[in-house]
């Protein structure tokens, strides 16, 4: 009895001790599995994490290229308009220089014109002139003409009426 008691007491402890062993075990396991849980979830979260960083740092890449790209784009359209204006500088300028060009021809044009015009009239001036000259010598000579014929004719009647000298001898 006492060797039952013991073997019963022996099986008890054993009983005991595997159940407590067990017992340990399934919290081990359980302690395990929740430890594995928790690093799953901590890797998951870890690979979401740098999933979520490549993809924030694609977008800023993706948005710098754009941006870049509206710079370029921003600086060639600026270029272009530039050129564009001082394309149309240019062609004013031109244009200013062409109608200073016709000015000044259309001007020495009306100068020479101009003074064509006063030579002209100057000749004609001269010619009138001389005509006019060569008719007053002609009517001068007609009228000395006549007063020596009309004198010649005349003048022994007139003797004593004109003053001395109008009347010469040769007249």
């Amino acid at each position: 009895m006492a060797r039952k008691m013991v073997q019963e007491e022996d099986g008890r402890r054993e009983r005991e001790d595997t159940v407590k062993e067990l017992c340990e075990q399934k919290m081990k396991s359980e302690l395990e599995g929740r430890i594995k849980s928790e690093q799953s979830k901590k890797r998951l979260l870890r690979t979401e994490l740098l999933e979520e960083m490549a993809s924030q740092k694609r977008v800023v890449a993706e948005f710098r290229k754009k941006e870049a790209e509206m710079d370029a784009a921003f600086a060639r359209n600026n270029d272009e308009q530039t050129r564009i204006d001082r394309e149309k500088d240019r062609r004013e300028a031109e244009a200013r220089r062409e109608r200073g060009i016709q000015y000044g021809q259309e001007l020495r044009a009306a100068i020479t014109r101009a003074r064509a015009k006063l030579a002209e009239e100057a000749r004609r001036e001269r010619s009138l002139k001389s005509l006019q000259d060569e008719r007053e010598t002609l009517r001068r000579r007609e009228i000395a003409e006549e007063r020596a014929r009309i004198l010649s004719k005349h003048a022994p009647r007139l003797r004593g009426f004109l003053k001395p000298g109008i009347v010469k001898p040769e007249n």
